[in-house]
Formats: structure tokens, C-alpha cells, sequence
């Protein structure tokens, strides 16, 4: 085999070296494509009327949250009354309101994107103006998820739901998703061997447990900037390990191409797989 780069089609090579400069040249723009710890709120014994919810934090900011001090003037009247209200109460209490408001649809809310760690749950039912409270809540998972009954003296009877499924179902849609996106381009990169390709599905299965081990046992309440720089270093080993596994283990073509296809297949999953994860979950 003198050319070992003779089975990729050169047009096909000018499109993977295109990818990966744009890639690198937007890293900082979408170095936040992984996954994000998420809080999801479902409301039992509501009165049959429109409630909005919310989240109160204990600081001021995280991420790219900020604390907000007037009420939302771009929307209905009914939405600049109900962030208003909350507004009112996270005053009282020494909270901070970032502004995030949901209308609760279904009984559910979710917030999926850098979440308070310790925060009040605020409920605010529009048919008589007012505002119903939890006690203080902290995260307790990756996707903390929570039911939250509406008692009859008021308050917010706040109660942690069992993860061991959805957590379970998460990391099988994340493994599965990795494992198709880097077959697919472990087939583009002329690797068609059944030994090749078990080789690379057994090497995934290792180091997405070994990922999905840091998302769902790693810190719950990491700093924005801390948490992305370990996810991505979570994300380097794995690329090592897998050009180093693929390097000795993949024969059929030069150590090189073993190498630039690991770099390509983890760039792919990693921009390609929270697009396809939020479509399944």
C-alpha cells in the first residue's frame, strides 16, 4: 500500500480539513454544545386557571444568567404582571430573579441551561395575583428533577423524583448517538471491516462510560467556566484514548489516518450529538 491516503477521495479530505479549521476558529462560540446540568419541575393539584413559574437564585449570577431589576416590558400584560410578582418576592426574601419565566404547560417546566444551584421555586397563579413559594432547594443531580405539590395553607410541597431511569436512559441515548455518529464516519474514512468497526463501537462504549461517569457522578453545582473546561478535558482524554487504541488497533490503513479520523469522528459527535440527543430525549 504505497498511498494510504489513496481510498479517501481528495474532495472528501478538503471537506474534513474545512471542518475541522471551522471547528477550531468557532470553538469559543460553541464550546458550549455539551450536555448542561438541568432542573425539571412537574406541578401536582394546580387550580384550573394559567400559572407561570420560576426559579429564584441564591446568587446574583451564573453563566450567563444575570439578576434582572424590572420586570419584562416586550411581552403580555399578564406575563409583565406574573415577573413582576416574582420580582416583588425575590426582593423580600434576599434571592435574585434572573428574569427566566415559564408558562406552565402539560404541569411541567424545565430549565436546561445553567441552572441555579440553590434556589426558592415560585409559582404564580393568574387568576387571583398571587405568588406561592417553596422552601430553599439545592440541586441534587446532573438532571435534577423534582414534583411540587400546591398545599392548601400555600406553600410548595417540594419532593426529589427518582433519577435511576431517566439517568440510565440518558447516558444509553448519549452512548448510542456516539456510537452512530463515528461509525458513520469511521465508514467515510474507508474503515469497513467487521473487526475495525467492533473495535471502534467496543473503544466508544469504554470512554463514553467514562464520560457519562463524570456527567452523572461529577459535580452537580460546578462554576460555568470550571465545569466547560473539565467537560472539554473529560473530552481530550477520550480523544486520546482513542487515537492511541485506534493507532495500534486499526490496520487496514496508516497510523495517520487512524489519528485525523479519531480527531474527526469526536468532532463530529460533539457538535453533531446534542442536536440528535435533544430529538430523542
Amino acid at each position: 500500500m504505497k498511498n494510504n491516503y489513496s481510498a479517501l477521495p481528495k474532495s472528501l479530505s478538503a471537506i474534513i480539513v474545512i471542518s475541522l479549521l471551522l471547528a477550531l476558529f468557532s470553538a469559543p462560540a460553541h464550546a458550549d454544545t455539551g450536555p448542561h446540568p438541568s432542573v425539571s419541575v412537574t406541578f401536582i393539584n394546580l387550580p384550573d386557571s394559567v400559572h407561570y413559574a420560576t426559579l429564584i437564585a441564591e446568587e446574583e449570577s451564573y453563566g450567563p444568567h444575570r439578576a434582572v431589576s424590572k420586570p419584562q416590558t416586550n411581552s403580555s400584560y399578564e406575563r409583565f404582571l406574573a415577573s413582576s410578582a416574582f420580582l416583588e418576592y425575590a426582593a423580600q426574601t434576599g434571592y435574585y430573579y434572573w428574569g427566566h419565566l415559564y408558562e406552565i404547560e402539560d404541569g411541567r417546566i424545565r430549565w436546561g441551561y445553567y441552572p441555579p444551584q440553590r434556589f426558592m421555586i415560585l409559582l404564580y397563579d393568574e387568576a387571583n395575583s398571587a405568588v406561592y413559594a417553596s422552601g430553599v432547594t439545592d440541586r441534587f443531580a446532573f438532571d435534577s428533577i423534582y414534583r411540587v405539590t400546591l398545599r392548601e395553607d400555600g406553600t410548595l410541597a417540594v419532593e426529589e423524583e427518582s433519577q435511576q431511569f431517566k439517568t440510565i436512559y440518558y447516558a444509553a441515548v448519549r452512548l448510542l448517538t456516539t456510537v452512530l455518529v463515528e461509525t458513520l464516519v469511521a465508514l467515510l474514512f474507508g474503515y469497513r471491516s467487521k473487526k475495525e468497526l467492533l473495535i471502534i463501537s467496543i473503544t466508544n462504549i469504554l470512554t463514553q462510560a467514562l464520560l457519562n461517569w463524570y456527567l452523572i457522578v461529577g459535580d452537580t453545582y460546578p462554576d460555568s467556566t470550571i465545569w466547560l473546561f473539565r467537560f472539554l478535558a473529560m473530552e481530550l482524554a477520550v480523544f486520546i484514548g482513542e487515537a492511541v487504541i485506534y493507532a495500534k488497533c486499526l490496520k487496514s490503513h496508516s497510523r495517520k489516518r487512524a489519528v485525523l479520523y479519531a480527531i474527526t469522528a469526536n468532532m463530529a459527535s460533539l457538535f453533531s450529538g446534542p442536536l440528535i440527543n435533544g430529538i430523542l430525549m
